[in-house]
């Protein structure tokens, strides 16, 4: 194909980046406007794919501040001081049902 021309974005084999990687603080859910739903249906659009989450984060721009695993069903916070440090816990209460439905749904 040449230069020129684009090609659309492949969901393939390639890594993947993941928004929602537990392993840092940084990352794209601490952007302005971030959401979570607004992130699947692009995933959605872009891969033409189901696409089932595995994480649901905690709180939303400034006030993101961990992920819920929803394998294992457990909080994981990062540390106030933004040494990257998590810590394992419960689901918090306002997001116990969300995580289940979610959960039920993949």
């Amino acid at each position: 194909m040449p230069a020129s021309k684009s090609r659309p974005r492949s969901c393939g084999p390639k890594p993947r980046h993941s928004t929602f990687r537990a392993s840092s603080p940084s990352t794209a859910l601490e952007r302005e406007r971030a959401s979570l739903e607004r992130t699947l249906e692009s995933l959605h659009r872009d891969c033409a794919r189901e696409i089932i989450p595995i994480q649901l984060p905690i709180g939303e721009e400034r006030g993101f501040t961990g992920v819920v695993d929803l394998v294992r069903m457990k909080a994981l916070t990062f540390a106030a001081d933004g040494s990257g440090k998590m810590t394992e816990g419960d689901v918090p209460a306002a997001l116990v049902e969300r995580a289940h439905a979610r959960a039920r749904s993949s």
